[in-house]
C-alpha cells in the first residue's frame, strides 16, 4: 500500500509541475536519463502513436517475462 500511496503522491506532484515543464514524475526522471533504452522505447511509442491498450499489453508481457 504504501508504493501505491508514493506513486500517487510522485504523480500529483508531477501534474502540479506541468506548467513549469516537469512533466515525468521525480521517481522516474533518473531511470529513464540513464537508460537510453527506456528513452528509446518512449521514443518509439511516441512515433507510433501508442495508446494505452498497447502500455498495457505491453506491461502484462514484461511482467510474465520477470515472473519466470
Amino acid at each position: 500500500m504504501a508504493e501505491e500511496q508514493a506513486t500517487e503522491m510522485y504523480n500529483k506532484a508531477a501534474e502540479s509541475r506541468k506548467s513549469k515543464d516537469v512533466v515525468v514524475p521525480q521517481d522516474f526522471s533518473n531511470y529513464i536519463v540513464e537508460r537510453d533504452y527506456a528513452m528509446q522505447a518512449l521514443r518509439v511509442a511516441k512515433e507510433l502513436g501508442a495508446d494505452e491498450q498497447d502500455w498495457e499489453k505491453f506491461i502484462e508481457e514484461l511482467k510474465k517475462r520477470k515472473e519466470r
